[in-house]
């Protein structure tokens, strides 16, 4: 049996759970219909990200989406880095079986 895939960009980032809110909208507004995110602990140049406090989590989110819409999300999010947010952004290929979703 042969699956057909379909080439995306996955964008994987991490950033203080203070900034949650404005990240779903950020994304939302760069027209992606869907992403999956997480609380994450971790340790990183800002220190451990123990998760005990409000503001000493972090959130990692996972968005799919096409190289048309890539170029300007990762603008935004430099935004917010060149801001001073902890704004950690990996990006990556990845491969879909549904094209229309992404």
């Amino acid at each position: 049996m042969s699956v057909e895939l379909f080439a995306r960009k996955m964008v994987t980032i991490v950033v203080s759970s203070s900034l949650e809110d404005r990240l779903k909208r950020t994304i939302r507004a760069a027209g992606v219909c869907g992403f999956t995110y997480y609380t994450v602990r971790g340790e990183g140049e800002s220190g451990p990200q123990t998760g005990h406090l409000a503001g000493d989590s972090s959130t990692l989110f996972m968005v799919v989406l096409n190289d048309e819409k890539l170029a300007g999300f990762l603008e935004t999010l430099k935004a917010m880095k060149d801001c001073g947010h902890h704004v950690t952004v990996f990006v990556s290929d990845t491969q879909v079986m549904n094209p229309v979703k992404f």
